[in-house]
């Protein structure tokens, strides 16, 4: 279920960027109720990408509620800070896309001990 939706919001991610917003939408909550129909918990993928397409769509408030209580995920901080910048909140949009910069750094410059996945691809070591 999880790997299911989370290639939903991708597939709903792409519709957006080439202006599909309404099948992006269907999908998106489509993945979000069979999400939460399976699962005990709240989807956060889908609904990660459903508050980005809100966003989009000037429903601010929607998007606000979409993104509640998903501020520990790098995923999230993106429309977060498009949600910011859309209230016209300059410093906390930048604050949030900071946080998201030190986030990647951080993942990006792991030592290779902690996981392969959290080491440097080996083109980024070459320099």
């Amino acid at each position: 279920m999880f790997l299911s939706t989370h290639c939903d919001s991708v597939q709903a991610a792409l519709l957006c960027e080439v202006g599909r917003w309404g099948e992006a939408e269907e999908l998106l909550v489509r993945a979000i109720a069979d999400f939460e129909a399976t699962m005990a918990s709240g989807s956060w993928h889908p609904a990660i990408a459903l508050a980005d397409l809100r966003i989009r769509q000037g429903r601010l408030a929607d998007a606000e509620q979409l993104l509640l209580g998903k501020d520990g995920h790098v995923e999230a901080l993106l429309p977060a800070a498009r949600l910011h910048l859309a209230r016209a909140d300059y410093d906390l949009a930048r604050a949030t896309a900071l946080r998201g910069l030190r986030a990647l750094a951080l993942i990006s410059c792991a030592p290779p001990s902690c996981s392969p996945c959290w080491s440097r691809p080996s083109w980024a070591r070459q320099r």
